[in-house]
């Protein structure tokens, strides 16, 4: 995520072959601290499946997990790009790609 934050350029960053344990969960508002922009900036998404729980701000994993994680950020610039006036976006999505922008 940080690396996608420092140059929001739309470019979608593909982890490949990534494996995590059950209870895993990831958070808009970990990312946030972790990156420095506002958690209203950052949308969690996952693909449907079982085992994947995903409410926009969190996703959590209920059974193990294997597969891609994708992350997005472009800058809102110029303005309406992202919502809430945020600066930059980010869309952090577990096993479904993401396409178009953020």
């Amino acid at each position: 995520m940080k690396n996608a934050v420092r140059q929001p350029n739309g470019d979608v960053i593909t982890i490949l072959n990534v494996s995590l344990e059950k209870g895993y969960t990831f958070s808009s508002r970990n990312f946030a601290e972790e990156t420095g922009i506002g958690k209203e900036c950052i949308t969690m998404d996952a693909a449907r499946l079982s085992g994947i729980e995903s409410n926009g701000s969190i996703v959590k994993l209920t059974n193990g997990f294997s597969g891609s994680i994708y992350v997005q950020c472009v800058s809102g610039f110029p303005s309406g790009t992202c919502a809430s006036g945020c600066p930059i976006c980010c869309t952090f999505s577990v096993g479904k790609e993401i396409t178009g922008a953020t």
